[in-house]
């Protein structure tokens, strides 16, 4: 969530945070807009890219984090996908992108899928496999978000 609005505030696309909807034609993501839900261990590292976030209001939720929400920028309605990375906060590790290879890709992706509806049937991976086809899959380990943000920006120019 950090991450996302960081790079929200970066001028990135803002799709979803941690739920992305596929077309049933895999052709586009379909994005959520929903607020941006940020404990509050992230406010000290995003109060520079969003100077208002200590006036937001303070809910507690259910498990016990104090959290804020940010309204992200309005998405364009649909978005072909060029690459996906796989983040990951590691304070004590180097920071750095790697290309994966796709089937480490495809894998990491199926391991968070989630279908709706009917489900997935042969011919629906298949498809989905297709559609992987020009998608890049990339691990990012980061230690600060500053380095993410680099990272990612550098990755979209």
């Amino acid at each position: 969530s950090t991450l996302a609005a960081a790079l929200a505030a970066e001028g990135l696309s803002f799709l979803g945070d941690d739920t992305i909807v596929l077309a049933r034609d895999l052709a586009r993501v379909r994005p959520i807009a929903l607020p941006i839900c940020l404990p509050s261990g992230s406010w000290p590292l995003l109060a520079t890219r969003y100077p208002s976030l200590d006036t937001l209001a303070t809910h507690a939720r259910n498990d016990g984090k104090q959290v804020r929400y940010v309204l992200p920028p309005t998405p364009a309605p649909r978005c072909r996908v060029s690459w996906i990375v796989f983040a990951r906060r590691t304070p004590t590790a180097p920071s750095g992108l790697t290309v994966l290879p796709k089937p480490a890709g495809l894998v990491r992706l199926m391991e968070g899928l989630c279908p709706l509806g009917e489900g997935l049937d042969a011919a629906t991976v298949e498809r989905f496999v297709r559609w992987t086809d020009d998608i890049a899959f990339f691990e990012m380990r980061y230690a600060s978000l500053d380095d993410a943000v680099s990272e990612l920006t550098g990755l979209s120019a």
